[in-house]
């Protein structure tokens, strides 16, 4: 592999962690909302 390769893909993993954690948060905070109004 080019070291370019395992840079891209660093930075592909990173921005999937990121956004996996962002779905996690709105998630819960639409659970905590329906618990809420319900």
């Amino acid at each position: 592999m080019e070291m370019s390769d395992v840079y891209l893909v660093n930075y592909l993993y990173i921005i999937y962690n990121k956004k996996s954690k962002l779905n996690l948060f709105f998630i819960s905070c639409k659970d905590i909302l329906d618990k809420k109004y319900s």
